[in-house]
């Protein structure tokens, strides 16, 4: 309603500097014109859009029937073009005889190392 208020007033000062109308009266116009816009812009766009739509109908022509072709799909970034995707593999059992968590490479044992030789506690500085 703000807009619709600021557009009435830059109407009324465009048609009283261009047009040499009294302020008054093209204020009285400039609301009604825009108010009168404002309440019923929901039903003219609607009746805009169908309109086009029927422009729209009108112009393309019927689609015939067209021949089967292979439908496109799309997983994530893989593209699979005319045939579907193999079915994902079941799951192979876990192995119970491997241990649950990573062997410490010898580089990351050598960087623990480092660690073990500094000594937190040591209040001594050189």
């Amino acid at each position: 309603m703000i807009r619709t208020l600021i557009i009435a007033a830059l109407l009324t000062g465009a048609t009283t500097h261009f047009l040499h109308i009294d302020p008054y009266e093209a204020l009285g116009y400039s609301l009604v014109l825009t108010v009168t816009l404002w309440f019923f812009w929901p039903l003219l766009r609607r009746i805009a859009r169908l309109a086009l739509r029927q422009r729209h109908r009108r112009r393309t022509p019927a689609r015939g029937q067209k021949t089967a072709s292979p439908q496109l799909t799309q997983v994530n970034h893989y593209h699979f073009y005319g045939h579907v995707p193999a079915a994902a593999q079941p799951m192979s059992r876990p192995d119970y005889s491997r241990q649950a968590l990573p062997v410490r490479t010898e580089g990351q044992k050598a960087h623990d190392a480092i660690y073990d030789i500094i000594d937190m506690d040591d209040d001594t500085t050189r």
